[in-house]
């Protein structure tokens, strides 16, 4: 189970600009002993941009995840995670 907050801490109207914070983690609710999830709680922080326009919008995010296996052979697996992404709204 996830669990996100998204937190917008400027937003500038005018020029449609806002940026936001978004921390989460992941609860674990499988059984890790029938090999269902990982059986440890796992974060998130994602730093979003948005720019409104008349016709559209762009909206940028960048981020780190961090997993917290468990199985000797998810070892070779990176724990640490950098996301970047990048979309338009026409």
């Amino acid at each position: 189970m996830l669990v996100d907050v998204k937190w917008i801490f400027f937003e500038y109207k005018a020029s449609g600009l806002s940026f936001a914070l978004r921390p989460g983690f992941s609860i674990p609710t499988g059984s890790e002993a029938n090999g269902f999830g990982n059986g440890r709680i796992s974060g998130s922080l994602m730093f979003l941009a948005t720019k409104d326009w008349e016709h559209g919008a762009m909206h940028g995010n960048y981020g780190y995840h961090r997993d917290a296996y468990s199985f000797a052979e998810d070892n070779e697996i990176p724990k640490k995670t950098f996301l970047a992404g990048l979309s338009a709204r026409f």
